[in-house]
């Protein structure tokens, strides 16, 4: 009987590991300028606040790498930019339509209640426009909570 009664707790213990939701990803978001010497930033926060970013400054270069806890503020200062800048309204891909074929981009992927939605800026010093100015505050918003800052 208490061989039984072990082996059911056991058992409980092991599909309720197995069944545990895996943390979701909340954010990921990066910058590339592209090219020969192209610098790449990229940032990942899961839905605890846990993050990790890199910055490379070119081919070759040694990668600056920081695993942070991102505060709730700043979870919420950027959950806050995305609902007013209507986010996950945002087309898919803002920026200039004739763009040179590995030009700079931005990139946010962000995960909300609501959904989830990855928008690419493309030329980002050359785009304007309302969606673009959107986007804008949600990357502004994402890029002050990271502590290595982003080439673009």
């Amino acid at each position: 009987m208490r061989l039984a009664i072990l082996v059911a707790v056991a058992l409980t213990a092991a599909l309720s590991a197995a069944q545990a939701p895996k943390e979701q990803r909340f954010l990921e978001a990066w910058a590339d300028t592209n090219g020969p010497d192209g610098e790449t930033w990229h940032l990942v926060v899961d839905g605890t606040g846990n993050a990790e970013v890199s910055y490379r400054s070119g081919p070759g270069a040694a990668a600056s790498e920081r695993q942070f806890h991102l505060s709730e503020a700043a979870r919420d200062a950027i959950v806050t930019a995305a609902r007013d800048a209507r986010f996950l309204d945002l087309p898919r891909s803002l920026g200039p339509e004739l763009m040179p074929v590995h030009g700079p981009e931005i990139v946010v992927h962000l995960t909300l209640n609501r959904g989830t939605r990855k928008v690419f800026l493309n030329e980002p010093k050359d785009a304007v426009g309302p969606d673009v100015e959107r986007f804008r505050r949600v990357w502004e918003a994402v890029v002050a909570a990271s502590p290595i800052k982003p080439p673009l």
